[in-house]
């Protein structure tokens, strides 16, 4: 299996619809095929869970490389016992929580993760991508590795192929 790569947000600024939103005209703009089966699940007081997307492109040679998306929701309970404090090491006193993940992260998808990672903070600037075990990407770290090419990014991020 493949690494997650967390999209980290604060948690008083999160909104899951406005993440699908984006999501969306991402895909639109980028020529992105992606699937929405609505299948949702809710917390106790009515408001969002998770939610789920599937973002692939196809390939010359008719393989998809594609991933999930997991949006989640603010569970305060987890707030309350100090989770949006749990990224400080990476970047302090932003009160970030991973709330939303891409799933699986491979050498053979990362090309349009990259391009979703790039679209996505150039529209949410606040907003930081972080691949486990790796450094935090925010929105001026992409701009370097669009300017560099996408291999600069390949070898700083590290993902093994899924062979």
């Amino acid at each position: 299996m493949g690494r997650l790569a967390h999209l980290l947000k604060n948690w008083e600024n999160h909104s899951p619809e406005k993440v699908l939103i984006d999501t969306v005209k991402i895909c639109f703009r980028n020529g992105i095929k992606f699937e929405y089966q609505n299948w949702n699940s809710y917390f106790s007081n009515g408001s969002l869970k998770n939610t789920e997307i599937r973002l692939e492109e196809d390939s010359k040679n008719d393989e998809k490389q594609g991933f999930l998306l997991s949006i989640q929701g603010v569970d305060i309970e987890l707030i309350e016992l100090g989770q949006d404090k749990a990224f400080d090491y990476l970047i302090p006193n932003k009160n970030l929580c991973s709330l939303a993940y891409i799933e699986p992260v491979w050498q053979e998808n990362l090309e349009l993760i990259f391009l979703f990672i790039y679209e996505y903070l150039n529209i949410n600037r606040d907003d930081y991508f972080w691949f486990e075990g790796e450094d935090i990407l925010s929105w001026e770290s992409i701009q370097n590795f669009e300017k560099d090419g996408f291999e600069s990014f390949l070898k700083v991020v590290g993902i093994p192929d899924c062979s």
